[in-house]
């Protein structure tokens, strides 16, 4: 059940986008008495089990041809290709591959919780400092994928809490990938939060734990979670004023053309709550 409610004197539409991406535009009259909106939903989350992988098979290029471009922040070639061509030399199967890029991104990659949100997803930088946080992390894993011929895309949304009464998931962004695998369907990858979790829990990477938390995300993905859009330098529609918007996982609005920056919920002003059904 979808629910929107916007004082009547504002204008509001709900659109979608060529990749799929649903979202409400609200444009908000200078006369207004009231500038706010309130968006909710219910959801039933489900944990993702990894697939039983079939036979691969043919594919057509052309059909995921979104998922083996570049983007502004996520270059396809020069150093980056030469990477992506060094960790799946010798790897026959696209599983192989992509199995050995979340093994080289687990490998030589860290968190690092510094970084400002969920990251600008900048592959080039990130592969210089190996640290991040899940919009870098995933921006590496998909460029190597996509350098390889593996379509692959992120999944922008908020991770949720699993605790009775309201929570407060406004900071609660988080990113994680898929790739399509030829035969079986798109796969979850989200080496991201393996790393958080070595970060978080102070866990050694040749360690069990750490070893059995990359495996699960391999393929697997835990239901603390609702996925919201997909895409890089998207164009909204209707279309915003700033030239490109880097990615649509947070709440996005301008003012007099300007965007503000959703990093801040504070001065945007924005809450994101979850409530788990008892």
């Amino acid at each position: 059940t979808e629910k929107i409610h916007v004082p009547s004197e504002n204008t509001t539409q709900t659109n979608k986008d060529d990749l799929g991406n649903e979202m409400i535009y609200i444009e908000f009259s200078p006369e207004a008495k009231e500038r706010k909106a309130t968006y909710s939903f219910d959801l039933v989350r489900k944990e993702i089990k990894a697939p039983k992988f079939a036979e691969e098979e043919d594919f057509d290029t052309i059909e995921y041809e979104e998922y083996l471009s570049s983007s502004n922040l996520m270059p396809l070639d020069g150093k980056i290709k030469e990477l992506s061509d060094e960790i799946t030399k010798g790897k026959e199967t696209w599983e192989d591959k992509a199995l050995a890029i979340h093994e080289w991104i687990f490998e030589n990659m860290v968190r690092n919780d510094d970084v400002t949100g969920c990251g600008l997803g900048d592959v080039e930088s990130t592969l210089v400092s190996l640290d991040g946080k899940c919009t870098d992390i995933g921006s590496v894993n998909i460029a190597l994928l996509r350098a390889a011929g593996i379509p692959a895309r992120e999944i922008f949304g908020v991770r949720l809490k699993d605790e009775s009464g309201v929570s407060d998931v406004t900071k609660s962004q988080h990113c994680w990938v898929e790739y399509y695998q030829p035969g079986t369907g798109w796969v979850t990858t989200d080496v991201a939060d393996v790393l958080r979790a070595v970060l978080y829990e102070d866990l050694e990477k040749d360690g069990e734990e750490a070893q059995k938390i990359k495996e699960f995300y391999f393929g697997n993905l835990d239901a603390v979670r609702v996925g919201l859009t997909t895409g890089r330098d998207l164009t909204l529609v209707p279309e915003q004023e700033a030239p490109f918007v880097n990615q649509f996982g947070y709440p996005y609005a301008e003012v007099d053309g300007e965007p503000l920056d959703f990093y801040n919920p504070e001065e945007f002003i924005y809450t994101i709550t979850f409530e788990k059904a008892e």
